[in-house]
């Protein structure tokens, strides 16, 4: 016994509603944006990326090399201008600089013996070239990360940091050094989501202030990476959830519809 008509015509709008269902759904892409906060004072860690594992003084580094933090979080190391040169660890001297190390003693910032990483390598003229900016890449997304840094020329600077949700930009700010171009810590926090996946770092400006010097802004170093959140967090905004509401709404509509035209 064939169908009557109008069940045969019900079946047909429902599978309409199904198919503009699904290509609604696959518009939907959940966005994971957190409140960023820059900070300028390193607080407490949770975790935090030693470069002294890379080696000991002058150790050379590769662009791409990688790291693993207290916790086993993965960072990758990105340099931006000439990445074939490469970088170097160096290490902070203290006042008799009595063991190997390469980085003047600091009053503040950068400690007696702390190894950092150094965005600089040799051209074929074995010139120094700065290799930066730096681009610190993490396996796992956190909450909030930071670190001090210096630049290599005497005399003031001005630093950016760039925060990233893979390829979205989450929030970038300066900082100013004081006039002595001392470390600088700069920083940032996700208030709402651990979503922070990589961060460059990068100088503006530098050799200004009362010591003024030729500068390089690719040339820097950079102290232990601290970071204030073990794992990102995977909840999507509200807009997301409201998307997924009006979908809903559209297909309960769709439905009433095509009952309505049925009676």
């Amino acid at each position: 016994m064939p169908r009557p008509y109008y069940k045969a015509q019900e079946e047909f709008e429902m599978k309409k509603i199904g198919s503009q269902l699904l290509l609604l759904g696959a518009l939907v892409t959940p966005v994971f944006a957190g409140n960023v906060t820059f900070i300028t004072n390193p607080g407490t860690a949770v975790d935090s990326v030693n470069w002294s594992s890379i080696g000991g003084d002058g150790t050379q580094f590769s662009d791409g090399a990688t790291v693993n933090s207290t916790l086993s979080n993965q960072a990758t190391i990105g340099l931006g201008t000439s990445p074939s040169l490469g970088g170097i660890t160096s290490v902070v001297c203290d006042s008799t600089a009595s063991s190997p190390c390469s980085w003047g003693h600091q009053t503040s910032g950068y400690n007696d013996g702390d190894t950092l990483i150094w965005v600089e390598g040799l051209d074929s003229n074995e010139s120094p070239v700065g290799t930066g900016p730096l681009t610190l890449s993490l396996l796992n997304g956190v909450g909030g990360l930071g670190a001090y840094l210096q630049a290599t020329g005497a005399g003031s600077y001005i630093a950016s940091l760039a925060l990233y949700n893979n390829q979205t930009l989450l929030g970038s700010q300066s900082f100013s050094s004081n006039d002595n171009g001392d470390p600088l810590f700069v920083g940032a926090v996700d208030d709402t989501a651990g979503d922070i996946t990589s961060a460059v770092l990068s100088l503006t400006s530098c050799g200004t202030g009362s010591i003024t010097t030729g500068c390089d802004v690719n040339d820097f170093t950079v102290n232990t990476l601290q970071i204030y959140s073990a794992s990102g967090s995977t909840t999507p905004e509200p807009s997301t959830f409201a998307l997924g509401g009006t979908l809903l709404a559209f297909g309960m509509a769709l439905k009433s519809r095509v009952a309505k035209g049925n009676k």
